[in-house]
C-alpha cells in the first residue's frame, strides 16, 4: 500500500494580482441569492423549513441514542406535521 506524505506549509497571503482571480458572474449570483433570501425572509418557507429540519434532528437524536424505535414513515410524517402522540400508530415506540 503507497502512503502519501503531505508536507505542512504555512498559509501564504493571496497573490498581488488577486482581483483577477475573482469571477464577475459571482456578483450576479449574488444579486439572485439575496433576491431569493429576501422572499424566502417574507415567506414562512424559511420558518417552516427550518421548523421541520429541528425536528428531524430531535427524533433521529433520540432514534440514534435508542430513546425510542420508529419506523421511517412514522418519522416522515412527525417532521412534517409536528411531533404529536396521536400521529404514532399503537404500538410503533
Amino acid at each position: 500500500m503507497v502512503q502519501t506524505v503531505y508536507v505542512w506549509k504555512p498559509i501564504e497571503d493571496l497573490p498581488q494580482n488577486w482581483i483577477e482571480l475573482a469571477s464577475t458572474e459571482l456578483e450576479s449570483l449574488a444579486g439572485i441569492w439575496k433576491s431569493q433570501a429576501k422572499k424566502l425572509h417574507e415567506s414562512d418557507a424559511l420558518k417552516n423549513f427550518n421548523e421541520q429540519l429541528s425536528r428531524e434532528w430531535a427524533i433521529e437524536t433520540g432514534i440514534i441514542e435508542n430513546l425510542y424505535s420508529i419506523d421511517r414513515g412514522t418519522t416522515q410524517l412527525l417532521i412534517e406535521k409536528g411531533i404529536e402522540t396521536t400521529l404514532i400508530p399503537y404500538g410503533t415506540t
